[in-house]
């Protein structure tokens, strides 16, 4: 049940049942049945008990109760990887980008195919059967039709179409987007300097938009690494914390890092750490009622 002041009136409802109906109280001699005095007296005896919170947190049923757990303890072993591998890769992403500056196309215009030849890079970590294919025949295997009208330009070579074409790409055109659905897969942005509207971005940029795809990132920028391009990663850090399992899912919430407590497996159900129960605060003692 549930009370509710407002206006001098307290209103009285009762979610969990259908044959009592809410109540309005005032000061005055109205009749109502027996049973709103069995149900509110209980009420009043139960009440102290709302204060300890220790007791609350052995009562409240876990469905009602909202908490956190580690990724270490719901997702598979397969996706995970050991902390002794994230430290390296980075190490190696930090070194990277200390000498990010000496790479041959920091701070260069490129164009498309440019451009396109470090797409193939990055696919080339993850997808096999695009190995042997063109990089313009790769992008339109994988990227689809997201594009922006990319292939508009006339000549892939020319450093001048590619930036008149990045200062003109249409808002969510999604032209960066080289793999997955939606704005869930992985974008590389390519760098900015000839472009009117950019903010003089010197290097590629890998992004990624949900953990469904973290492995293929991973895969992805050491790959670039590797062949010196100069890339960076803003969401290295995260996507290790969730790959090392370290990062946490909301139990009992809806959404893409939500799970039900239903499905943690039962060792591991020691690890939820659950939220402090948010307990009432009476302003004065409740007398029972004669």
């Amino acid at each position: 049940m549930g009370i509710m002041e407002h206006n001098s009136s307290y209103y009285i409802y009762f979610p969990s049942s259908e044959s009592l109906k809410p109540l309005r109280v005032t000061k005055g001699n109205n009749r109502h049945r027996a049973i709103y005095d069995k149900v509110i007296s209980n009420a009043a005896e139960f009440l102290p008990s709302l204060v300890d919170t220790k007791s609350l947190e052995n009562m409240v049923p876990y469905e009602f109760r909202r908490g956190k757990i580690k990724g270490k303890y719901i997702l598979r072993k397969e996706r995970l990887i050991k902390e002794e591998e994230a430290e390296k890769i980075l190490k190696e992403y930090e070194e990277h980008i200390k000498h990010i500056d000496e790479l041959p196309m920091a701070g260069a215009s490129i164009s498309l195919n440019d451009y396109l030849r470090v797409v193939h890079i990055a696919y080339g970590a993850v997808y096999e059967e695009v190995k042997e294919m063109s990089p313009i025949k790769a992008y339109e295997y994988l990227a689809g039709f997201w594009h922006g009208g990319v292939f508009d330009i006339k000549d892939p070579d020319s450093v001048e179409e590619f930036n008149k074409w990045l200062s003109n790409t249409p808002a969510g055109s999604r032209a960066f987007e080289i793999t997955g659905f939606r704005l869930d897969g992985i974008s590389l942005v390519p760098p900015m300097l000839g472009s009117e509207h950019s903010s003089g971005e010197k290097y590629f940029v890998l992004f990624v938009g949900s953990f469904a795809y973290y492995e293929m990132y991973l895969a992805m920028l050491k790959a670039l690494m590797q062949e010196k391009v100069p890339v960076i990663a803003p969401q290295l850090e995260e996507v290790l914390e969730y790959l090392t399992g370290e990062s946490y899912f909301l139990v009992n919430r809806h959404g893409s890092e939500g799970i039900s407590y239903r499905d943690i497996r039962p060792e591991y159900f020691a690890y939820i750490e659950w939220d402090p129960l948010e307990v009432v605060k009476p302003k004065a003692a409740f007398n029972k009622r004669e």
